[in-house]
């Protein structure tokens, strides 16, 4: 399994699916959407990003939400937790797989680190047995949604391949 990103541009990632435009500025209606993702029915380790990408005719702006530590989400498109746009969707989980960030000592400012500068703590990664499948993670993932009008919460129990 390849190293996934992580942290700092999962963050980047959902902010640039949250700030791209669909072109012309054109706003479609959108219906508020939350829920909960799961691996193996337990909150999804180290929490995440979640998009809803819209598939089919009339398709426009990305959803996205961060995946907290118990799981829950609430999706946003236009304004924080808005929701996502009417019909199908496409639906990309991306874990974090950093539980804690490295902790560094410090180094005076304008002075290079020692070549051999090691963290005081090193990261701690979420257990290999508890990562996510990649597939879920692209645009070949096999979770979908549709949105409606009576859409309120979307769960979704991810599996090992």
């Amino acid at each position: 399994m390849t190293k996934r990103n992580n942290g700092a541009a999962l963050m980047a990632a959902a902010l640039m699916l949250l700030t791209a435009g669909c072109g012309g500025g054109e706003q479609f209606e959108v219906v508020p959407v939350s829920g909960r993702v799961t691996f193996n029915g337990k909150p999804l380790p180290g929490g995440g990003t979640i998009s809803f990408v819209p598939t089919g005719e009339r398709e426009g702006k990305a959803a996205g939400g961060e995946i907290k530590p118990d799981g829950t989400y609430v999706l946003s498109t236009y304004a924080e937790g808005d929701g996502a746009l009417l019909g199908p969707h496409r639906v990309e989980v991306r874990q974090n797989l950093t539980l804690e960030p490295a902790v560094w000592p410090d180094v005076p400012e304008g002075e290079e680190p020692p070549a051999d500068f090691k963290p005081v703590k090193p990261e701690v990664q979420v257990p290999v047995h508890d990562r996510t499948p990649e597939l879920y993670a692209g645009s070949e993932s096999p979770l979908t949604a549709t949105v409606d009008q009576e859409t309120d919460e979307l769960n979704f129990d991810l599996k090992p391949q």
